[in-house]
């Protein structure tokens, strides 16, 4: 489990991501992973994982000044370049 929390800090040190993310909402993002407390649940015949993270002002105001995303207005846009596979039986 907490290696999930290691490679997502690992990312965001990661020099190209360095360049693109803003030095404060990176700060943010790895104040947010620091706070990470992981733990498994055993319910009998069901396992759980509990994730908690403490958001703090500094997380609030990262996102606060984070661009919006604006997502792609066409949905099953296919990807440039790449062959559609054809299905038996279909033309």
């Amino acid at each position: 489990m907490k290696a999930v929390v290691m490679l997502a800090e690992g990312c965001l040190n990661d020099s190209k991501v360095r360049q693109q993310l803003d030095s404060a909402t990176r700060e943010a993002y790895l104040e947010l992973l620091k706070s990470a407390d992981i733990s498994k649940i055993d319910r009998g015949d069901t396992k759980s994982v509990r994730l908690v993270f403490e958001i703090t002002p500094t997380f609030f105001e990262a996102a606060r000044k984070a661009p919006p995303v604006i997502p792609d207005p066409t949905p099953n846009k296919r990807l440039p370049g790449k062959p559609t596979a054809q299905r038996k039986g279909h033309t």
